[in-house]
């Protein structure tokens, strides 16, 4: 039995983002999900701009002496792991507002 291909119409791209969510959290000195796991996110950035560093991780230990990485003030975070799960932070005071993109498709 021969086995064919499947073609791929074009114009479509199965790793194209087609969505973007836009939220901002108020990260305290206690751990925050900043993002829920979600199957189908392709990507997220990250912007700090609260005047203050922040701690990230993937999962709610998160602490400022064990975290995956951190941002000092007017700093970018670029996702390229394709993390689908949670994201965590703390800050070193609380109120310190971060801008958060998830991007999906």
């Amino acid at each position: 039995m021969a086995l064919y291909p499947q073609t791929i119409p074009s114009g479509y791209d199965a790793d194209a983002v087609t969505t973007s969510t836009k939220t901002t959290a108020a990260v305290g000195t206690a751990a925050l999900k900043i993002l829920s796991a979600n199957p189908n996110r392709k990507g997220f950035t990250i912007f700090n701009n609260s005047g203050r560093t922040v701690f990230f991780d993937y999962d709610n230990t998160v602490t400022n002496t064990d975290f995956a990485f951190s941002m000092t003030n007017n700093s970018l975070y670029v996702d390229d792991l394709k993390w689908r799960g949670d994201v965590w932070a703390i800050a070193t005071a609380a109120n310190s507002n971060i801008r958060v993109r998830e991007l999906a498709a």
